[in-house]
């Protein structure tokens, strides 16, 4: 199951039967994983919930997107070579403390070190509906404090 560091809220949706699909406009998520193949599942999984995806293969290519693009959240796996999930983790929450991070672990819950840094956890196992929700409750409650 997800792990999400705050209360659940609702907002604003497109009309769908699971109410998954991405708040209105189409927010855009920045996803990273050095897996291809996780990397395009995940890819598709968001695109078909109706978001606009950015891809990236390491924290260096992802960190180069975060800083270039608007970016509303960003989907991020934690082990990866180079710089990894929690390096790329801490870089983006000092340029853009604002922006949503999901971290995706495949063998471990990640330490409280990285926890500290991200506003969501989500195993790679885990069925992709449970991202979708994290994704879409962090986009929402980003949207309503804008609002307020």
């Amino acid at each position: 199951m997800g792990h999400t560091n705050q209360d659940s809220t609702e907002g604003t949706t497109q009309a769908t039967g699971q109410g998954l699909s991405a708040p209105v406009p189409s927010p855009t998520i920045l996803c990273v994983d050095d897996e291809p193949t996780c990397l395009l599942f995940r890819k598709l999984v968001l695109q078909k919930a109706g978001y606009t995806v950015l891809c990236a293969r390491n924290g260096t290519e992802a960190l180069a997107l975060f800083e270039a693009q608007k970016v509303d959240c960003v989907v991020l796996d934690l082990l990866m070579p180079g710089m990894d999930g929690e390096a790329a983790a801490r870089r983006m929450r000092q340029a853009k403390p604002e922006i949503p991070i999901v971290i995706l672990s495949a063998s471990f819950f990640p330490p409280d070190e990285v926890m500290k840094l991200v506003d969501a956890y989500v195993a790679k196992a885990q069925s992709p509906t449970v991202l979708l929700r994290e994704v879409h409750n962090l986009l929402n409650r980003r949207i309503q404090k804008a609002a307020s």
